[in-house]
Order: structure tokens, then C-alpha cells, then sequence
């Protein structure tokens, strides 16, 4: 029997209480799943949180996310993100807010602009060789903007989410 079927069987009409036993013993369980397989937990974790809120960032995620990011630079040393701060990620979403598709939010973005400048810095440094730190982040800053207005992607107005989480 599948876990979806015991619910459907014998959950249904049970009452929220016991629901939320049967959903804390799952939790319990994924613990050991998240000690022996992360990315199955990790998988999980995002896929339930996509069911319930959708495809976009929250600030749990999305400092997960950009935790996650890397880049090696031309003299062979890793920088990681995140390159700027909570504050600076809200001041640049407010600046730009107006020319994103309406569905992305401030996480989102971060998410984004770190995911330009991981990827894209060694080629800006490379473009630009002589542009001072903050042209650069102004280039990042204009590739996150173009990044999410492209709209020929399989994941609609959830690209980033999906681009990570598909």
C-alpha cells in the first residue's frame, strides 16, 4: 500500500488533528532520510514547499540557495557567495522591481543576481578588464534583469525556482 492511499483510506474525515500526527510522524521519519540521503530530504523539502507557496523564493530558501554558489577565479581562488547583503538585495529589487514580471519577488531576485555574478564573473572581468567592482555589479545587476524577462523557458514566471529545483 502506498502512504497516499493509507491518507486517502483511512485519514479522510480523521479531523486536523490527526493529520498533523500522521504529517509530524513523516517529518520524524525524513529526519533519518535527511542523514542518510540529503538530496532525496533536500528534494522533498522543496518539492512540498513548491506545492504549498508556489515557485518562488522565501528567505529560507534563497539563502540556502545562494549559499550554494561558487566560482573559481582566473588565479585559481574560490569566492563564495553571497557578494552582497539582505539590504543591498532589497534595494536593488525595489530599483528594478519595475521592469520584472510581476511574479518575482525580492528572493527571487537575489537568487538571481548571485547566480550572474558566480557564473558571469570571470567573463565580465574578462569583457570589462579595466571596470571598477561596482560597473560590474551594475552588469550583474542588468543580466538578472534580462535573465527573468526571457520568457522561452519550460518554467514560466517561476524560472529561477525551476532552473534550480526542476
Amino acid at each position: 500500500m502506498k502512504y497516499i492511499d493509507l491518507i486517502k483510506k483511512y485519514g479522510k474525515d480523521k479531523g486536523e488533528n490527526v493529520m498533523w500526527k500522521a504529517a509530524q510522524r513523516i517529518s520524524d521519519y525524513l529526519e533519518e532520510v535527511e542523514a542518510a540521503h540529503p538530496d532525496v530530504y533536500w528534494s522533498i523539502i522543496k518539492d512540498t514547499y513548491r506545492d504549498m507557496c508556489g515557485g518562488h523564493y522565501n528567505e529560507e530558501f534563497g539563502k540556502w540557495q545562494i549559499s550554494e554558489m561558487s566560482f573559481v577565479d582566473k588565479h585559481g581562488t574560490e569566492h563564495h557567495a553571497p557578494r552582497w547583503t539582505t539590504s543591498q538585495y532589497g534595494n536593488t529589487y525595489l530599483a528594478n522591481k519595475g521592469r520584472l514580471p510581476g511574479a518575482y519577488n525580492m528572493w527571487d531576485w537575489a537568487v538571481t543576481l548571485e547566480m550572474m555574478y558566480t557564473d558571469n564573473y570571470c567573463l565580465f572581468k574578462e569583457w570589462w578588464p579595466g571596470a571598477s567592482e561596482a560597473d560590474l555589479d551594475n552588469k550583474f545587476i542588468q543580466a538578472a534583469v534580462n535573465w527573468l524577462n526571457d520568457k522561452d523557458n519550460p518554467f514560466g514566471d517561476e524560472k529561477v525556482w525551476g532552473y534550480f529545483n526542476h
